[in-house]
């Protein structure tokens, strides 16, 4: 009985040559095999240059909007058509942890004209909105903290209307109340909001008897 042959082994530098000349026998194969690895590199680094990017320019929209007010809009559908965003879509944003108001507007497919005597082909007319009825609410949240801002930096007097008390408590210094074309009082905030005429104006006599007796 002969000997079992010992194994054999392939040293580095057997490995290099048998390498080489794969690559010398089969070199169009070699050249496709890393023209694919070069062109998956760049794409990989072309995907990340345009993550970046997209991050840039969203950052940048964020800074123009401020930093308190997002916008969302639908974008379009896998076959292209416009999408629209569910009628839940503003009552999931408003369980947002981080969101304090939510509104939302939705165009309509009516429009408003001037005359009936124009023909429809001919002009558009006036696109019409329709709006949350607290979307000046949730607007004002960023508005007038520019118009505070403003007030601050350049000392300058700004004459508000605005029928929202918890605004007009917020942002005012002084208080100037209107009722049926008319100066019902001025004074301070706190002044105001106590007034006996401000009180019955806005939510009638009975409601100043009861603010006499808690009084």
């Amino acid at each position: 009985m002969s000997d079992a042959l010992a194994a054999s082994r392939l040293l580095p530098a057997d490995i290099l040559r048998v390498g080489a000349s794969g690559l010398r026998s089969r070199r169009l194969r070699a050249a496709l095999s890393a023209l694919g690895v070069a062109i998956g590199i760049a794409s990989m680094v072309a995907v990340l240059g345009v993550s970046e990017s997209s991050k840039a320019d969203l950052l940048a929209a964020l800074d123009r909007l401020g930093t308190n007010l997002l916008e969302v809009s639908p974008g379009q559908t896998f076959t292209g058509d416009a999408a629209e965003l569910p009628e839940s879509a503003p009552g999931m944003v408003r369980h947002m942890q981080t969101v304090e108001q939510a509104s939302a507007i939705k165009a309509l497919s009516a429009t408003v004209r001037r005359t009936d005597r124009i023909d429809e082909a001919e002009t558009g007319g006036i696109t019409v909105t329709a709006a949350d009825t607290d979307l000046d609410r949730t607007l004002g949240a960023t508005l007038l903290e520019h118009i505070e801002r403003l007030r601050e930096e350049r000392g300058v007097t700004i004459l508000l209307v605005e029928h929202d008390m918890d605004v007009v408590m917020r942002y005012s210094d002084m208080v100037v109340v209107m009722g049926e074309g008319r100066v019902l009082t001025t004074g301070r905030p706190e002044e105001v909001r106590a007034d006996p005429r401000v009180i019955e104006a806005y939510l009638g006599a009975e409601a100043v008897e009861e603010a006499s007796a808690d009084g």
